[in-house]
């Protein structure tokens, strides 16, 4: 027969383990969601001094990559530049897309933007596991231009790398971080 006390002390012994396998695994999240790297360049026509408040967003990314840019856009990169009092809108260039570009210059025309932001895909990162492909990484091509200009005025290469199909919103996130600082730093926005 066992004991109360008997039974306290299997108890004990059995969340000690429990408890170690939950701490490792912790840390190992913590560690997947924490590697995230990014690096970013850019370049800025030093005419170009304003400061903008309404930026048209165009965007052509991989279907791949759609589970980091998703977030990256929508969920960090126009609440964060809202916050510094930018207002954006967005258009998504599908892979199916009929769209002509006589379509998207009327959208452009009819917000009015100070800037129009592309970002382009331009390099997909991925690795071959057990379970298939898994998304680790994305270089963007990103530029501003003013409305009815062909050169921009301002250009950045946005290399982004962890795993973006564990870690795809924590990577968005500190993407955004990185991304608003340098356009801070470059005079863009306050």
């Amino acid at each position: 027969m066992v004991s109360q006390g008997d039974f306290l002390h299997c108890k004990k012994n059995m969340s000690k383990p429990h408890s170690i396998r939950i701490a490792v695994s912790a840390v190992l999240l913590f560690l997947v969601l924490g590697c995230t790297s990014s690096k970013i360049e850019s370049n800025k026509d030093p005419q170009f001094n304003q400061k903008v408040s309404k930026i048209f967003i165009t965007l052509r990314v991989s279907e791949g990559s759609w589970g980091f840019f998703r977030p990256f856009i929508y969920d960090y990169l126009q609440p964060e530049l809202k916050a510094h009092k930018v207002e954006t809108i967005v258009h998504n260039f599908g892979p199916l897309s009929l769209e002509s570009d006589k379509d998207v210059v009327a959208k452009i025309v009819d917000y009015q933007p100070d800037v129009v932001m592309s970002i382009v895909q331009t390099e997909r990162r991925s690795t071959s596991g057990t379970y298939g492909n898994s998304e680790t990484g994305a270089t963007m091509d990103i530029k501003m231009f003013l409305p009815k200009k062909e050169n921009p005025v301002w250009r950045a290469s946005f290399k982004v790398d962890a795993n973006f199909d564990v870690a795809s919103y924590a990577a968005a996130k500190r993407a955004t971080v990185k991304l608003i600082e340098k356009m801070k730093a470059d005079g863009i926005i306050d």
